[in-house]
């Protein structure tokens, strides 16, 4: 995607990126390296299974998402810059870490931090990087503060050592937005430009409508307790009716049976995500996907089937209320503006199709359909 080239991602010979993988094949690990080296592509995405002990003068940058442990990651960046020219490293990290530590109030200056807190505290540490990822190599912590006596220590040899002053982004902090922007112009030719913050450009690349859309979380609808027993039986139907779909279409004996393609996970999660569900697709992402060709679709029709069962266009030619609440056998209809409403007695049922409330309905039509869901009430519980 990063060329407009949708479908690049199942090119296995890529001009621009490829993978190495421990479960990449043998002759296609040795292929990535040989045509890396050779200058057939420019990116590679790996793991670890790459990313240490590689001795590579190409590289000259590393991008590292996700968490690890200290020690691992100083290797993993550590690969680019081997030339002896500079090399940049760039690390993802939550803005937030859940169950984490978030500040530096929160440790305790000498104590032990295990591997968890190491890479909490590497997220949130304000001292010079370089300095911290050299202590918890020798060490094994990760200091949070300045005056520690390990950090003067360390920065002292650094100092006598004659390094090269440091520009990490807790050093060099100024110039992180300067870098950041500058990145996607970044090519072979300016890239020693651009890390020592010398590149300038008048063009203005906007690349936020690459960024993915933020998906919002659904949120579960809240079963009254008056609502449950309609859509105990709306679950039971549905389980019973997809499996004699399903076993239509499919032979016995095959390696998966109905309960395997859908049972009652799946029903739950439909009935309590229902109010989400607007299209086949939605469904999809709700029960995790489609196990047969037809399978959403024919979920669909049966909640849309059954939310019409319950709401309603109209009922004896007025307006119906959004929902029928499954705890009150009326249903209220709107009358003339200042006048008091009317309701109509209507048995509120799960069998109901969709033909139920039809424009122009009649009382008698109601009562009609009242007496047609008793029947099949008998029906049902004389078999």
């Amino acid at each position: 995607m990063a060329r407009e080239t949708p479908g690049g991602a199942f090119v296995p010979h890529s001009t621009c990126i490829r993978r190495f993988h421990s479960c990449t094949g043998d002759q296609d690990k040795v292929d990535c390296v040989q045509d890396f080296s050779a200058g057939k592509f420019p990116l590679i995405s790996c793991t670890m299974a790459l990313g240490l002990g590689q001795n590579w003068k190409r590289v000259r940058m590393v991008v590292h998402m996700g968490r690890g442990d200290p020690a691992n990651i100083s290797q993993m960046i550590g690969r680019c810059g081997r030339d002896g020219r500079q090399g940049l490293a760039l690390m993802f990290v939550e803005k937030n870490r859940r169950n984490g530590k978030n500040s530096v109030d929160q440790f305790t200056q000498g104590a032990f931090q295990n591997d968890q807190d190491r890479m909490d505290a590497l997220a949130i540490t304000p001292v010079c990087l370089r300095i911290a990822y050299s202590i918890d190599n020798l060490l094994g912590y990760v200091p949070l503060w300045e005056d520690d006596p390990a950090y003067i220590q360390e920065k002292e040899r650094e100092i006598k050592q004659s390094m090269l002053k440091c520009r990490c982004s807790n050093c060099a902090a100024a110039q992180v937005p300067t870098l950041m922007n500058n990145l996607i112009f970044a090519n072979k030719e300016n890239f020693d430009d651009i890390i020592n913050n010398n590149f300038q450009t008048a063009e203005v690349r906007d690349i936020s409508v690459k960024y993915p859309a933020k998906r919002t979380s659904l949120r579960k609808r809240k079963m009254l307790d008056n609502e449950r027993p309609a859509l105990e039986v709306f679950k039971a139907q549905l389980i019973a009716d997809l499996h004699e779909d399903y076993n239509s279409q499919f032979e016995a004996g095959g390696p998966l049976c109905d309960e395997d393609i859908f049972g009652e996970e799946e029903a739950n999660v439909i009935v309590s995500y229902m109010h989400h569900i607007h299209t086949p697709n939605d469904i999809r992402g709700i029960i995790g996907g489609q196990c047969y060709e037809g399978q959403l679709t024919w979920l669909f029709n049966q909640i849309t089937k059954f939310k019409i069962s319950l709401e309603g266009d109209t009922v004896c030619g007025r307006a119906a209320p959004k929902r029928l609440k499954l705890s009150l056998p009326l249903v209220q209809t709107p009358s003339k503006k200042g006048a008091p409403k009317s309701t109509e007695e209507v048995e509120v049922i799960t069998a109901i199709g969709s033909d139920t409330f039809q424009k122009g309905s009649t009382k008698n039509q109601v009562r009609g359909i009242k007496e047609r869901t008793k029947a099949t009430n008998k029906e049902r519980a004389g078999s």
